[in-house]
C-alpha cells in the first residue's frame, strides 16, 4: 500500500495505491488520520490506483470519514475501478462515504 498526499488549494488530495486490506489498514488509517487532524479538513481520495479493498479497508475508509466529519470537514472519494465501486456499493458504504466518478465532480462536491 502506498499513500501519496498533496496539499492543493485548501484540499488534501490523497492517492491510495495497492491493496487496502488486513495487513495495510492499520498503518494506512494512522497515516490518513494524520493528514486530516485539523479543523474543517477537506479530503479528496483518489482510488483509481487502488487494486483491492477488503472489509478492513472499508473500516479504514469509515474511520477516516468519521474523523473528517468530526472536525467539521468534507470528504470525497473518486476514480474507483468497477470492482472497488462494487465492494463499496454492496457494503452500503456509498451512502456513508460520498463517491464520485471524477476528480472534477469530487472537487465540486467539496465546494472548490
Amino acid at each position: 500500500m502506498e499513500i501519496i498526499c498533496v496539499q492543493e488549494n485548501g484540499i488534501t488530495l490523497i492517492a491510495l495505491s495497492g491493496r487496502l486490506d488486513n495487513v495495510t489498514s492499520p498503518s494506512a488509517l494512522t497515516e490518513l488520520i494524520a493528514h486530516v487532524d485539523h479543523p474543517q479538513p477537506r479530503l479528496m481520495m483518489d482510488a483509481s490506483p487502488l487494486e483491492y479493498l477488503s472489509s478492513a479497508g472499508l473500516r479504514t475508509l469509515l474511520g477516516v470519514t468519521k474523523k473528517v466529519r468530526a472536525g467539521g470537514g468534507k470528504i470525497a472519494i473518486f476514480g474507483m475501478s468497477d470492482s472497488i465501486r462494487e465492494i463499496i456499493e454492496i457494503s452500503g458504504f456509498h451512502s456513508i462515504i460520498p463517491c464520485f466518478p471524477s476528480a472534477a465532480s469530487a472537487r465540486e462536491a467539496l465546494g472548490v
